[in-house]
């Protein structure tokens, strides 16, 4: 597996794999990522139970095993058993409990190097939002995860679907990656609930604002977090999705109006609106929702370090 193409489906237990076949099958999906590992510990017989299920289908299935680099040692050996059983790539999960493990990420990559596995099938997903999250280990797991990077674009964030995926999703990887000289591609993954778990599903409508916003960009590639809890009526939707082929560009997508920033910490809203020459008034008109969202009142001390915002 050369590069990703196309879409792919999330699978989170060995029961949502059939579902995750079906949904596949339904929007013309090429890819179910299942869950293979939980901080070094390899789900055996759901991981090769899963993989069978899924070749069987004619699909082909991506392990996603979630890290938190305390232990990169024996994360190691999963993603390696991953690959034995039959998986085609990786897709390593690292969020905010391997918050602080540069080390133990620089250490992971080492020993995935060592396997000589080729770097183009392994990826990893985290926070969209890198600039607030640079205490997880992006920049270590850029350096052997070559395949690509897979920011969750989730409506649990608390953004608008506009916002999150033009601003939060695609103007943030820029950034970081033009920074740390990360060449690898941008896979999104959408999540369509309010809520942590997938319990409070956005509504149908909501879902359409979500998918809209996302195919303007055309990705060569996007996912779907997960399938236990996508409902069937969007499907459609997300069949009629194009993507864009690899080694063509995409289209530019939805422009992102006005100049955006990131605030630093110690920045206050005075302070920005002073440099760049912006109201109290204009600012909160343009990032009021970033405290609405949150259920905070629009108070200029609640500005929040990482927070990307518009100045002009």
């Amino acid at each position: 597996m050369r590069y990703l193409y196309g879409k792919g489906v999330w699978a989170w237990t060995e029961h949502e794999v059939p579902r995750a076949v079906d949904m596949a099958q339904a929007i013309d999906a090429r890819f179910v990522l299942f869950k293979t590992g939980q901080e070094g510990e390899y789900l055996t017989q759901a991981a090769r139970g899963s993989v069978k299920r899924i070749t069987d289908a004619g699909l082909a299935p991506i392990a996603w095993p979630v890290i938190t680099c305390q232990d990169p040692e024996a994360e190691a050996d999963v993603a390696i058993q991953t690959i034995l059983d039959g998986y085609a790539g990786l897709v390593f999960d690292i969020e905010k409990p391997a918050s602080g493990q540069h080390e133990g990420a620089a250490r992971l990559g080492e020993m995935m190097i060592e396997t000589e596995l080729p770097p183009e099938v392994m990826f990893f997903t985290s926070f969209p939002n890198i600039s607030a999250n640079l205490d997880i280990p992006y920049a270590e797991m850029a350096k052997f995860c070559k395949g690509g990077f897979m920011p969750q674009a989730y409506a649990a964030f608390g953004w608008n679907a506009q916002y999150t995926i033009d601003v939060v999703t695609y103007r943030e990887f820029d950034i970081w990656s033009q920074k740390s000289g990360y060449e690898a591609p941008l896979y999104p993954v959408l999540g369509l609930y309010h809520d942590e778990h997938g319990e409070d599903l956005l509504t149908l409508g909501e879902m359409h604002s979500w998918v809209n916003a996302l195919s303007a960009r055309r990705p060569t590639f996007f996912s779907v977090f997960r399938a236990g809890v996508v409902p069937e009526a969007v499907w459609p939707l997300l069949r009629r999705v194009v993507t864009t082929p690899p080694g063509q560009r995409p289209p530019e997508g939805s422009p992102v109006k006005g100049h955006y920033i990131t605030v630093c910490p110690g920045e206050t809203m005075s302070e920005i609106c002073r440099q760049y020459h912006c109201s109290l008034r204009q600012f909160w008109a343009w990032n009021g929702h970033l405290w609405d969202a949150r259920g905070k009142p629009r108070e200029a001390q609640l500005l929040e370090n990482g927070w990307i915002v518009r100045v002009g």
